[in-house]
Order: C-alpha cells, then structure tokens, then sequence
C-alpha cells in the first residue's frame, strides 16, 4: 500500500514538475500564482485527501465496517438525550452509526449491547415504561435519536446515574488511525514529516492512481491547461470501483441500510423522524 509521501512523488511526476515545500511571498494558496506552474506538497495533500473522502462515501454506503472505529463518552445522569458530538469528541456527524454499548465500570469489556428503536416505538415503550408501578433499569433499554441538527441520542430508561457508552460508527470522512481524526493523510512541514508514512488504508492498492489522477486533474483546472482527458479517465474508472464493489455487496448478500443494532444508517434516521 502507498505511502502518502509515494502518492505526492506520483502525482509530482504526473505533472512533471517538483511539488514545493513553499512559495516566496505566498502566505497562502491564494497567493500563489496560476501560471508560472506553483504546486506545493501541501496542495497535491488537500487534493489526495479530497479523493480519499470520496472513496470513503462509497465504501461507507456498502461495506461500512471495514471503516468502524469507536469512542467512549459519558452520558450525563438523567440527561433526556446527549449529542454524539460530546459521545465521540467530533465535531462532525458520522456518516453511520453501527452500535451503542453500555460499557459502565467495564470499559476492557464488551459492555452490554442497547438496541436501537423506531422513534414512534421508542416514545410508546417509554410512556408504558413511565406509566408502570414496576419499573426496571435494564429490561426493554434502548436508544433513538431525538434531533439531527445537532444529531442527538435519547436512551430509554433514562438513566438516573452517568454511564459510559461505546459508540461504534463511521466517521464523516476518513481519519488518520494514528491520531484517529482528519486529515487522513497529514501534512508535512520543515519540523515535523511524520505525515509522510500516512497511508489511506481504506482505499484498496489497485485504486491508488485514481487518488493520483483526482490531483492531478485539480491541478491542471488550477492552472487552467486541458485537464478533460485525466477527468474522464478518472470518472470511467471510479464509476468502474463503484460498480465493483456493488457486485461485492450483491454477491454477499447485505443490506446497505439495516435498521437493527447492528447498523443504523443517518438517512434512514431522518425519514423516521420525518424529517425528509
């Protein structure tokens, strides 16, 4: 699997030009002229990460868990809903949520699965739940989500003491598994180019070039030359990937949406909140 400094040296001889660290008297991209042929390494970064995240979308839509990743937040004590921005420290929904876990005082554990429930179930169990003269922590627990804007989660019963859940989801856009955010793939700079080992694991060793080719395309429009050949070259061969691993998914017989605890997809969220 290439490197991200192997995918900045492919891209620099696709161009046939050296990728810069800087350029005298540019503070910024937008001071960097468009002609005179000024590409940075910072640039070709922002352009393979911009490739990265749309194979991120695609492998999200039909074989998200081989992209899961997971955090341990608290929800609050008697809290009606928290949002999965304070569970998973991201400033930024998920693209799924896969499963919610009661992992409280056992956090090297499995903890306890709580399933997921339709918003109209949910309200119903908990009104029967309210209602009874016997009621129990545990029996019939389960989470829906209560806003989207910020994305919230309710869990039934409430609790009445903080507990630790563990959030297994996707993440918006591809992270880096060293630092577990984004970017993905992480600049270098004069002091620090640990970024150059990053690797987009995501996106199979075949495809790598489309990474290539998705900047070298950015980097011609930015110039303005003829970047038309590159672009549909590129688009023959993501819509080649894409239909590939829709074969996979059909062969193997998933869902892409499943709406039990295993996997709870955002969309699929909204229409049972009626919210489009």
């Amino acid at each position: 699997m290439a490197t991200h400094l192997e995918l900045r040296q492919r891209v620099s001889r696709r161009l046939e030009q050296v990728l810069v660290a800087t350029v005298k008297g540019a503070t910024t991209v937008d001071d960097i002229p468009r002609t005179g042929v000024f590409w940075t390494r910072q640039m070709a970064t922002d352009w393979l990460n911009d490739a990265y995240t749309k194979f991120w979308a695609v492998i999200a839509e039909h074989e998200p868990k081989v992209l899961i990743t997971e955090a341990d937040g608290t929800y609050t004590a008697n809290a009606r809903s928290v949002s999965l921005g304070t569970l998973l420290n991201d400033s930024d929904d998920p693209l799924k949520l896969l499963e919610v876990r009661d992992v409280t005082g056992n956090t090297a554990g499995e903890g306890v699965l709580i399933p997921f429930m339709e918003h109209v179930e949910f309200d119903l169990r908990r009104t029967s739940w309210e209602s009874s003269s016997t009621r129990s922590q545990v029996a019939n627990r389960g989470w829906t989500f209560r806003s989207f804007n910020p994305m919230r989660i309710e869990l039934f019963p409430r609790p009445t003491t903080a507990l630790t859940l563990r959030v297994r989801y996707v993440p918006a856009e591809p992270i880096n598994p060293t630092s577990n955010s984004a970017p993905a793939l992480r600049p270098d700079t004069a002091d620090d180019a640990t970024g150059d080992t990053d690797r987009p694991f995501a996106v199979p060793s075949a495809h790598h070039d489309l990474l290539v080719l998705y900047a070298v395309v950015q980097a011609k429009q930015r110039e303005e030359s003829d970047w038309r050949p590159e672009q549909a070259l590129f688009e023959e061969r993501f819509a080649e990937f894409r239909e590939s691993i829709e074969e996979r998914q059909a062969q193997s017989g998933r869902r892409t949406i499943q709406t039990d605890a295993s996997e709870y997809d955002m969309g699929h969220g909204r229409r049972a909140l009626g919210l489009w």
